[in-house]
């Protein structure tokens, strides 16, 4: 009895073992390599996994994306619409950052999910745009609006914003954080529900709504509107 008892443990070690091995379909080589790709025409971006991506506007479309060579084709850079969506394809394990540099004359909306990282390598001008962060994630950009900036986070995530815009919308949900002091807006619109903590700086008009204990620290000397619900905080910054 000990013997079939020893050699079944035996078995179910070696198949926990193999299972182990085949978490990850592919690991990185460590050869870092570059590859350039074209794309269509897009003017949205959408990041569903976790690399590191250097946004600029500017007159072309292009991607370049820096990885190691065996794990570069495993990433997916595709055209829905108007959107550009960088996927990866499988399970792979790396310990190098994947960074993708894109260029684009118009972004009208940036989207991350994950752990992913957004980063505008110069001001970004336009109407208005739509930043959306799901996860811990990080979207940091520099912003020239002449109407609005939409911000939504579901997560951990952060939204670092500078610039101007003249109104601004804050909406996130869970413990996730926005902080845009440097960006100057005549009125912000802030809704928290959860323990978020949100940053703004506006000159004429402020509305909160807090469900939860979040807190919005505030700069300028706006008319404030408030509804909150629970321990939620308005705090002067100034």
């Amino acid at each position: 009895m000990k013997r079939t008892l020893i050699f079944v443990s035996i078995i179910l070690l070696g198949v926990v073992g193999l299972l182990s091995c085949n978490i990850y379909e592919e690991t990185g080589n460590g050869i870092i390599e570059t590859e350039y790709r074209r794309a269509g025409y897009f003017n949205r971006i959408e990041l569903d996994f976790g690399a590191e991506v250097i946004l600029t506007q500017g007159p072309a479309r292009d991607i370049q994306i820096e990885a190691e060579g065996n794990i570069i084709p495993r990433i997916i850079t595709r055209i829905s619409g108007n959107t550009l969506i960088l996927d990866a394809n499988g399970g792979f394990y790396t310990n190098k950052k994947i960074k993708i540099w894109i260029q684009t004359p118009d972004i009208y909306s940036i989207d991350v999910a994950s752990s992913g990282r957004i980063i505008s390598d110069n001001k970004i001008y336009g109407k208005s745009i739509d930043l959306r962060l799901s996860g811990s994630g990080l979207i940091d950009a520099a912003l020239d609006m002449k109407n609005d900036v939409n911000a939504q986070i579901s997560g951990s995530g952060l939204i670092y914003m500078e610039g101007d815009a003249k109104n601004a919308v804050y909406t996130m949900t869970g413990s996730g954080k926005i902080e845009s002091f440097g960006l100057h807006v005549d009125n912000s619109d802030v809704d928290i529900d959860g323990s978020g903590r949100c940053e703004t700086t506006a000159y004429y008009n402020l509305d909160v709504y807090i469900t939860g204990s979040g807190t919005v620290w505030f700069k300028g000397d706006p008319r404030i509107s408030r509804k909150i619900s629970g321990s939620g905080r308005i705090i002067d910054a100034n």
